[in-house]
């Protein structure tokens, strides 16, 4: 394969070309004064959402983890090798990040995975790191069930009018209780309460800031 029918070669050199020599002297610059990102971005791996793209941030502005449904573990200081808490801890500790958010994005094939399970070729890694989320599934489904007889838009958790929300337009969003799991966690973690960060968990169409209180969050849209 050449460097010209490999799309990682050849966008790499593109950026050489165009990209670098544009924009070389802020990268010289985060070089020798380091980065100071203003927000830490918990996000899905998935290949379509990319957070920078996405809030049109400039290199040095995010500080990004990036995992299968953008799932924060809980706070376990036990010697193990925790990323996203390594990546938090950082963050805030280190770098002294402003904001917290916790991004996701519709068609999440690890919220589908929370729902239906892990391929059986995923059994390793993909199957116990959703398995986290199993008791958010079962909140959402369970309170879906209680709540059917009550109009949507007057039901908290319940799908939204777009179809980025939830695994169908007739059931609750799982993936916002996914989101609000990862911000339990986030919360009970000395990690992120400590300084004065702003936490923010978003979706395309919605965006809750926390400023220390628990819910009900004030809800802020996001453009369409």
């Amino acid at each position: 394969m050449t460097d010209e029918s490999d799309p990682l070669l050849s966008g790499y050199a593109r950026f050489r070309q165009d990209g670098w020599t544009q924009a070389r002297a802020e990268y010289e610059a985060l070089a020798a004064k380091g980065q100071k990102p203003h927000t830490l971005v918990v996000a899905c791996s998935d290949s379509r959402a990319d957070p920078a793209l996405i809030f049109d941030a400039a290199p040095g502005q995010l500080f990004v983890v990036r995992n299968v449904a953008n799932i924060v573990p809980p706070y376990q200081p036990d010697g193990g090798l925790h990323g996203v808490s390594a990546a938090l801890e950082f963050g805030v500790r280190v770098l002294g990040v402003e904001r917290i958010v916790v991004m996701g994005h519709a068609l999440c094939g690890g919220v589908n995975a929370m729902i239906n399970g892990a391929p059986d070729s995923c059994n390793d890694f993909v199957r116990p790191w959703v398995a986290q989320a199993e008791p958010v599934v079962r909140r959402a489904t369970e309170g879906w069930m209680t709540m059917t007889s009550r109009s949507p838009a007057n039901t908290p958790w319940c799908a939204c009018r777009s179809t980025t929300c939830g695994p169908s337009r007739g059931l609750p969003s799982v993936k916002r209780w996914a989101i609000l799991n990862s911000w339990a966690c986030i919360s009970a973690s000395p990690t992120a309460s400590c300084g004065a960060c702003r936490r923010t968990a978003c979706s395309r169409v919605w965006m809750r800031t926390l400023e220390r209180a628990p819910p009900p969050f004030r809800l802020r849209h996001l453009p369409q």
